[in-house]
């Protein structure tokens, strides 16, 4: 069995490419309140307008027995368009990556469980031969400060091709 491409990393381990990702973070970091997590109220589109086009809210859906249900909540521009559409309102584990690799959805669930940022990498597919690698940074929400109730990812691809604005 292979070493799963999914794997936690910090902020200080982070390769140079992945410098995208610091602007979000810090601002992430920024919103904790005496140790508590930010709310998804605490997170003003206005602050990141740059961001947006690459980041996607997922909510974090209890469940009683089994692991939490993830489910798209909004999906970027640059995120529906490098995944060949809009995922809004879809369940992560019936999307294109986790079907092909249910082990994709473990960096989710460690954030969930740990309460701390994770770094995963993947592919997603668009098609049946066509497919994106990218790396994406998972920061959790909490609407408490202490349970995870939803997730902010931020995507990087690594297709360099970038969405015109409409």
């Amino acid at each position: 069995m292979g070493k799963s491409p999914h794997r936690l990393q910090t902020k200080a381990a982070l390769r140079p490419q992945q410098t995208f990702f610091h602007p979000l973070y810090d601002y992430w970091l920024a919103k904790h309140h005496e140790q508590k997590l930010p709310a998804r109220k605490d997170i003003d589109p206005l602050d990141i307008p740059a961001l947006l086009p690459f980041l996607a809210l997922i909510d974090v859906i209890p469940r009683q027995t089994a692991p939490p249900r993830l489910r798209y909540r909004l999906i970027g521009t640059q995120v529906a368009w490098h995944s060949g559409g809009d995922r809004t309102g879809d369940w992560l584990d019936q999307s294109l990556c986790a079907t092909d690799d249910p082990a994709a959805l473990a960096p989710y669930h460690e954030v969930i469980r740990s309460r701390r940022v994770c770094f995963s990498q993947g592919q997603v597919r668009k098609e049946e031969r066509d497919h994106t690698d990218f790396t994406c940074m998972l920061l959790p929400l909490s609407e408490d400060g202490l349970q995870v109730s939803m997730l902010l990812v931020q995507y990087h691809f690594a297709d360099p091709r970038i969405l015109p604005p409409v």
